[in-house]
């Protein structure tokens, strides 16, 4: 499914522990793990089932201004671009088998387990492209969607 709309304001993605450990000090290493922007663009949600070995829900969030040169494919798990046009990767973790989704409302995506669950890839071109994974053991991609729908507030 995907589901167009327009998102203006802060985006934080990350485990609720890094997000309350940050509020009180600083900590490179949770910083790391954590997405917080502020973000003005039009964004495109694409959440699908993936069905093998372990059956997965995948979310992929593109925020872009113009026009989208990435793209990223879940089966494969690779991401498309033009050449030297993603300057920033970064992983999303979490430790508490949960992370928090905090734009226009918040919600919590429960996990199951600790580890890495996702990728945020940031463009020359202003756009930013947000991957995660849940296993369907959590939730399948309605309910997924359901919940980045709400915490986007579209």
């Amino acid at each position: 499914m995907k589901v167009y709309g327009e998102f203006k304001g802060n985006l934080t993605i990350g485990d609720g522990m890094y997000l309350d450990e940050l509020k009180v000090r600083e900590n490179e290493g949770m910083r790391k793990l954590v997405f917080n922007k502020n973000i003005n663009s039009s964004v495109e949600l694409t959440v699908i089932d993936v069905e093998d070995e372990h059956p997965v829900a995948v979310a992929t969030i593109h925020f872009y201004n113009k026009k989208k040169e990435m793209h990223f494919d879940p089966i494969a798990e690779t991401l498309s671009t033009l050449e030297g046009l993603v300057y920033k990767e970064q992983t999303l973790g979490c430790d508490t088998a949960s992370f928090k989704i905090i734009g226009r409302n918040e919600t919590t995506v429960h996990t199951l387990s600790d580890g890495y669950y996702g990728n945020v890839f940031e463009a020359n071109s202003g756009e930013t492209l947000i991957t995660f994974y849940v296993t369907h053991d959590a939730m399948v991609g309605e309910e997924l969607e359901e919940k980045v729908l709400y915490a986007l507030g579209i």
